[in-house]
């Protein structure tokens, strides 16, 4: 199964569901899942082991979220993404903004 994880918010910034998508996506990839996330860049970086595919979208400068920038980037990522390999699922975490892109 192909399942794409989007989310506005992810590693390195550290909060629960940043983990949970994480380990959500590992999981997923040891029970046999094609595992793609799709998450918003950030200013910070960090280095963090994971079994999964990692694609970020957006702009990490002041404004991009308000400008909409950001919403066009995700759905422009996400629709890139479906297109060279379609998803089976697509699971999406903090439902009022990126459920918004991936609908």
């Amino acid at each position: 199964m192909n399942v794409c994880l989007f989310t506005i918010s992810f590693l390195p910034r550290i909060g629960g569901m940043e983990f949970v998508i994480h380990h959500l996506g590992n999981t997923l990839v040891d029970m046999g899942c094609k595992v793609t996330v799709i998450s918003q860049k950030t200013k910070t970086s960090g280095q963090f082991d994971h079994k999964y595919r990692l694609v970020r979208y957006g702009y990490a400068v002041r404004g991009a979220g308000k400008s909409g920038a950001n919403l066009l980037s995700s759905l422009s990522t996400i629709r890139k993404e479906d297109r060279h390999d379609p998803f089976d699922v697509v699971h999406c975490h903090s439902v009022a903004n990126a459920g918004l892109g991936a609908s």
